[in-house]
């Protein structure tokens, strides 16, 4: 079984082309082991593990692996997250697929941490939502973002990023980093949840998916319009600030 890369969705070959050479990579949530088929094939690595939290997903993985030409390369393993891997195995890390919540809590796990800490994989990340978590992840712990790509594939937008480790982590109390996100000041949080893309204007996709984001706040302030309650009305005010410093940050 062969892969061209030009066959794969724009969003994975994106992630293909921003791995870098290195001796094994760990593909977590690996959509058909599609990545770790392609790193492999194009010799950018020389082993992978694909791991996969749910049987079928688990099972469609490892028989499209046994069938492989490179299955001696390529390994699909069942459990949540980076639990199944071991320290010395991550050289670099590929989550793709969900949202940044659920990127920033397999990455922020006791396990996840020592992983971090031993290995220093390079990141390849790729949040359907909350992209800015990630970059807040990066900011806390001392990896460097290299790439901060906006693409548009099959009518959705992505955000793909590629983290470069620290020499060292640093230690984070991330369960109060994650509560504090949400509140932080104004126009800081729109930095971590934009990146550099919101000063800069030529990017044609970015700029389609910031009106859709503001289309999406103006939606939710008509449903707060009739809100009453302090809570509302703090959350109101709160959006109302957002698209004013977001809108302020573009312009300029």
């Amino acid at each position: 079984m062969t892969n061209d890369v030009r066959e794969l969705p724009e969003r994975l070959k994106t992630i293909v082309h921003m791995v870098s050479r290195t001796s094994s990579v760990v593909d977590v949530g690996s959509d058909h082991g599609l990545v770790s088929l392609e790193l492999v094939e194009k010799a950018i690595i020389d082993r992978a593990i694909a791991v996969e939290v749910a049987e079928g997903p688990f099972l469609t993985v490892k028989a499209a692996f046994d069938r492989s030409m490179y299955r001696d390369h390529v390994e699909a393993r069942f459990g949540d997250g980076l639990t199944p891997i071991f320290p010395g195995e991550a050289k670099g890390i590929v989550i793709a697929g969900m949202g940044g919540k659920m990127i920033w809590k397999i990455l922020t796990t006791t396990h996840a941490l020592e992983i971090l800490s031993v290995d220093l994989p390079e990141l390849i990340l790729q949040p359907m939502e909350d992209s800015g978590l990630i970059r807040f992840f990066a900011y806390l712990t001392g990896y460097q973002i290299t790439e901060d790509r906006w693409i548009q594939d099959r009518g959705l937008i992505y955000n793909c990023l590629k983290l470069i480790p620290p020499t060292t982590l640093t230690n984070v109390d991330f369960d109060q980093a994650f509560r504090e996100y949400p509140d932080m000041p104004l126009p800081a949080k729109i930095d971590f949840d934009y990146g550099n893309a919101i000063h800069h204007h030529e990017d044609l996709v970015f700029a389609e998916f910031l009106q859709q984001e503001i289309d999406k706040m103006k939606k939710i302030l008509r449903q707060l319009e009739q809100a009453r309650t302090i809570a509302a009305m703090a959350q109101k005010n709160r959006w109302y600030a957002y698209i004013e410093a977001l809108l302020e940050l573009r312009i300029h």
